[in-house]
């Protein structure tokens, strides 16, 4: 330790000829000491404060993208457990687009011929709208844009122009372009989707209600950009909404979406589709051929990619409350800066990784977070009598330090899940109706319920607490700083003072010797 005053140079007494600096040093070691004793049980504090911190983030990222129902992984939704796959195969493959669902039935069916997709009250330009029939550029102004009849949108003196759409009035600007103009329909109450397809050159206003009735469009203060984008004068009128209407199995399905259930499976409609034989005669070879069969290894995948981030969190819960130093490793604690001077990286690294061992032994939080967890893997969950194990989930070995990790018997829960994957959703996610109020029984819920639990009042109250004893041990060793400085500046003005009474002496000495000298 250096002097306060800042000098390292070891300076002798002028008269006394002591080593002052060494003496002020080895007087103030006693408060040393009492510093570095001080300084370690704070460090031993802010390493347990930074292990709660990661266990604390730990559990958030695993509930954030495990057991939200936003999360990336979510293990919430039953359609995580789906293991029906579909195979769709045909010429025709591309007109549909099938998603399986926990509920679909294995099996095959046949779709034929697609007659009409569903679409609302709709209008399009009966012809090219284009002068040149090249078709409008999508970011091509209003102002700029010459019809087929060699006509152009008529603006008001302060360029604007105002159509009614489905009841809806849309103020259009001489700057906006098409791309404008559209999000502006399209953002509007008119409830219509517009779209223009460069390639036909046409314009296209649907509604977006099936059902819904047909709607009315008109040009306002004697504008004509709805005549010149439908053609309205040439006769071109708004037609009623229609039906998706497609052949499944040989019966006709009707539909007033173009996605739909079927047998428990959604079906979407892309496009409608024609015969191959001659005149369009739809023939076999046509068909779209759709077989929905088990395949548990994606579900099964999901499973195991939530179960090892599991695992990993009580792992290391269960490493820290069981970690202890051995006999040759009780004297390692952390290290003062003096010490860590005298180490390289890795030598100070190396020291500690051992003196870190054993600073959450015996955590009762830790413990009984593990402890409710495992719990909750032994329980049944309400409403089924099911239980975890009857999948092929059980605990490990409690005695080994793996008591609260899940064990998969991988082969039961594969089988499981081709068997009946509904029954294996409700053993993670199962939800009851109590008295009106849905509760969350299934073992996920419980967990969510434990970790929430956990990390909102247990671990933030320890947390608080190591805060409250950092802070304490941070003012401890302020005053037994400030003990030790004012003690240094008292031997040093004692020292001082020393000096300065035997250069006083050495004055009256050589006085003396010269005035005995002088008389001889």
């Amino acid at each position: 330790m250096s002097s306060i005053y800042g000098s390292t140079t070891r300076m002798l007494g002028m008269y006394s000829g002591w080593d002052t600096d060494s003496i002020v040093q080895q007087s103030l070691r006693v408060h040393q000491m009492r510093i570095d004793t001080q300084f370690r049980q704070k460090t031993i504090l802010q390493w347990r404060h930074e292990t709660h911190n990661g266990i604390k983030d730990q559990i958030t990222s695993l509930r954030n993208t495990f057991l939200s129902s936003l999360g990336s992984s979510t293990m919430m939704q039953k359609s995580t457990y789906n293991s029906t796959v579909a195979s769709v195969t045909g010429k025709n493959a591309g007109a549909v687009t099938i998603r399986t669902s926990i509920n679909s039935t294995v099996g095959s069916l046949t779709i034929g011929k697609i007659e009409s997709l569903a679409r609302g009250a709709n209008i399009s330009s009966s012809a090219s709208v284009s002068k040149d029939g090249t078709g409008f550029s999508p970011s091509a102004k209003l102002e700029d844009l010459t019809f087929s009849n060699g006509e152009k949108i008529i603006f008001d003196e302060e360029g604007k122009a105002t159509v009614t759409i489905n009841g809806a009035t849309i103020d259009l600007n001489k700057d906006d372009t098409i791309n404008s103009m559209i999000n502006k329909v399209n953002r509007s109450e008119a409830d219509v989707t517009m779209s223009y397809d460069r390639l036909a050159d046409r314009f296209t206003l649907e509604g977006k209600v099936v059902e819904g009735p047909a709607f009315g469009i008109s040009d306002e203060n004697g504008g004509n950009a709805l005549d010149l984008m439908f053609n309205l004068d040439t006769g071109n009128t708004v037609k009623g909404g229609s039906e998706a209407r497609v052949w499944i199995n040989n019966e006709l399905v009707k539909s007033k979406t173009n996605t739909f259930d079927f047998r428990g499976m959604s079906i979407t409609l892309n496009r409608t589709t024609e015969g191959s034989g001659a005149g369009s005669i739809w023939t076999a070879d046509d068909n779209i051929n759709v077989e929905l069969k088990r395949d548990a290894t994606n579900a099964f995948n999901k499973i195991k990619e939530f179960i090892d981030a599991y695992n990993s969190i009580i792992k290391r819960i269960e490493g820290l409350v069981r970690e202890r130093k051995s006999t040759t490793e009780a004297s390692y604690g952390p290290l003062t800066d003096e010490e860590r001077s005298a180490m390289s990286e890795k030598q100070i690294a190396d020291w500690e990784a051992i003196a870190k061992k054993g600073i959450l032994k015996n955590d009762n939080g830790l413990q009984s977070l593990a402890t409710a967890l495992r719990s909750a893997l032994m329980e049944s969950v309400e409403g089924t009598g099911l239980r975890p194990s009857d999948i092929g989930l059980s605990t490990g070995n409690f005695f080994s330090g793996t008591g609260g990790q899940i064990i998969i018997d991988e082969d039961k829960l594969k089988a499981a899940l081709e068997a009946d994957p509904e029954r294996v959703a409700d053993i993670f996610t199962k939800i009851v109706d109590d008295s009106g109020k849905n509760t969350g029984t299934g073992f996920l819920y419980k967990v969510d319920n434990i970790m929430r639990d956990y990390v909102n009042k247990g671990q933030t109250l320890t947390l608080k607490n190591l805060e409250d004893s950092i802070r304490r041990a941070n003012e401890q060793m302020l005053k037994l700083q400030q003990r030790m400085y004012a003690e240094e500046d008292k031997l040093y003005k004692q020292f001082a003072s020393m000096e300065t009474a035997l250069s006083k002496m050495q004055s009256q000495g050589d006085w003396m010797t010269a005035m005995l000298g002088g008389n001889k």
